[in-house]
């Protein structure tokens, strides 16, 4: 039997193969790399970074299934030209 962690970094460690099984299981991604995108992104003032267009494009996905939709920010203030605004824009 596996010592048990002593901490949450530990634990997080320890069975992350598990959890991440877990969470794609239960929430699926609702937008992949390679699908298309939508329309409206092309209408941003500047084009968004791959990981911002999965994000907005997440949200649009989650506006289609149930009008409803937000986007987290960091809970520490992040710094500059970290793609925080397009993402929270565009939601």
């Amino acid at each position: 039997m596996e010592p048990l962690p002593a901490n949450t970094s530990e634990y997080l460690r320890q069975y992350s193969d598990e959890l991440g099984v877990k969470i794609l299981a239960q929430f699926p991604p609702l937008h992949q790399p390679g699908n298309q995108v939508h329309p409206g992104v092309a209408w941003l003032r500047r084009t968004p970074f791959p990981a911002q267009e999965l994000a907005i494009m997440g949200i649009v996905r989650q506006w289609e299934r149930s009008n409803a939709a937000a986007a987290a920010r960091p809970r520490r203030r992040s710094r500059f030209r970290r793609g925080r605004t397009i993402c929270a824009r565009t939601s």
